[in-house]
């Protein structure tokens, strides 16, 4: 029955920790909807994905995770830019005629498609490299320590 508890316990403090983080990332985001994006509204449009990507990467201990997550930006970046450039440009402009390239509602998909590579693009590899490297360092230091230990016995 104590063991049940302190699950359920660890559980919901658990759970509000994640959801306090997701309200200060959505708060995070509105207020860079009011400040736009300038300088200030860049740092905290980074800060807010941030913390949505170390929600995202919390219980991760293995270094191939955070490798796949820096492959997968980089490579999802490209793909993205490729994708817009090269295949719904053009299909809009054949479908739809030159005029619909300076429709608002392209504008709207264009810069929604560039806020994504510049925000997770860029946080996604940084975040990647720095959790690599925290888990590289973590695992040198726990081998240095295991071979103190094992000779001093």
């Amino acid at each position: 029955m104590q063991k049940t508890r302190e699950v359920l316990s660890a559980v919901f403090r658990s759970w509000q920790r994640y959801h306090i983080s997701l309200m200060i990332a959505a708060l995070l985001i509105i207020w860079v909807v009011f400040i736009g994006l300038h300088d200030r509204g860049m740092i905290l449009g980074y800060l807010a994905t941030t913390i949505i990507l170390l929600e995202l990467t919390y219980r991760w201990r293995k270094i191939r995770y955070f490798f796949i997550l820096l492959l997968a930006s980089f490579v999802g970046s490209i793909f993205l830019s490729f994708l817009h450039e090269v295949v719904v440009s053009p299909l809009v402009r054949i479908l739809l005629g030159a005029g619909a390239l300076n429709s608002t509602g392209f504008h709207i998909f264009s810069d929604t498609v560039s806020l994504i590579i510049i925000f997770f693009g860029v946080m996604g590899v940084v975040i990647g490299v720095v959790g690599m490297a925290i888990l590289v360092i973590l695992r040198l230091v726990n081998l240095v320590n295991r071979d103190r230990t094992a000779s001093s016995t």
